[in-house]
């Protein structure tokens, strides 16, 4: 029997897609993804067609039936690529698809010591007849016939202390708190110098400032992205736009929000509250 294993960083970029795009990855192409290259479309053949038939929905009493079209079924495959899950690798004929975020499950095996390890010969309990009489203790000594060479250090605690501080500083500043485990596997990939944390922290700081201005003055804001997906996607290198005098022209006499008073209609009149 075989089962399928969708990582951490997976969830978190599908928590933000609509459900079709959820359905499509889960039962539509994960389960048919090669392994060993993590490709869909080669060994096991798919098409927007079987797509549409793996999210068909039988006749239930009060629910929507039917398929997908065409054209949702391509859409939704080229949402799943913006959102990093998939590559899309297509020739004319096939539909070929990368889960990109599953590699992320492969474990680099340890290579095999191919200095074969030599123990010193020792036998306290075997004796030299030919030294019996002028034996000398010299000889309790081991035959050591290589010297062992140390193993390589492995990585530094304080180097994984210092990575791991960056992140609570980063997770403690984020709007967004959720699938923390994902987003600390991502900035621990990252291991971001001095330097680029201070430039990632500087950049959020910036943008977290530029969205309450926005939302202040009326202006909708999209919601924040998953922490792992704003590393992944290195949203510190956005551009941001903070510039709010054509709202302040349009809206002379505009207080923000928060400053005014709510309205609410009643009839064809409006009363404070």
């Amino acid at each position: 029997m075989s089962f399928l294993f969708a990582n951490s960083h997976e969830l978190a970029a599908l928590a933000e897609l609509p459900h079709i795009q959820r359905v499509a990855y889960l039962m539509g192409i994960r389960p048919y993804m090669d392994r060993q290259t993590c490709i869909v479309g080669i060994k096991r053949k798919i098409s927007y067609q079987s797509l549409r038939e793996m999210l068909y929905v039988s006749p239930i009493a009060g629910v929507k039936t039917g398929s997908p079209s065409h054209q949702q079924m391509k859409r939704a495959v080229k949402s799943l690529e913006r959102a990093g899950l998939v590559e899309i690798q297509s020739t004319v004929r096939n539909l070929i698809l990368k889960c990109t975020l599953a590699t992320l499950d492969k474990i680099d095996q340890k290579q095999a010591d191919p200095r074969p390890t030599s123990y010193p010969a020792t036998n306290p309990t075997q004796t030299n007849p030919a030294k019996s009489i002028d034996y000398d203790e010299s000889d309790k000594n081991p035959n050591i016939t290589k010297v062992f060479e140390a193993d390589p250090p492995q990585k530094s605690e304080v180097s994984y202390i210092c990575v791991y501080s960056q992140f609570e500083k980063f997770w403690e500043s984020y709007p967004q708190k959720k699938a923390k485990q994902a987003a600390w596997d991502v900035f621990a990939d990252l291991n971001p110098s001095e330097e680029l944390f201070s430039k990632m922290l500087t950049a959020l700081n910036e943008q977290i400032d530029a969205s309450q201005q926005q939302r202040q003055f009326g202006q909708w804001v999209p919601s924040w992205k998953f922490a792992a997906n704003w590393l992944k996607q290195q949203c510190w290198e956005d551009e941001i736009t903070t510039d709010l005098q054509p709202l302040l022209n349009n809206n002379r006499n505009y207080t923000p929000y928060k400053n005014n008073p709510i309205l609410i209609s009643s009839g064809n009149r409006a009363k404070e509250v």
